[in-house]
């Protein structure tokens, strides 16, 4: 991780923020399918 600058980290913890926010949105859904599975 040394080779990791600020700007690639700033966009990392802002698609890692979408990515969450996501999750949640859809968090029901996935419930019943891994029910299903």
């Amino acid at each position: 991780m040394e080779d990791i600058d600020e700007d690639e980290l700033l966009i990392f913890e802002k698609v890692l923020g979408q990515l969450q926010a996501n999750i949640k949105g859809i968090g029901g859904e996935n419930k019943e399918i891994s029910q299903k599975n």
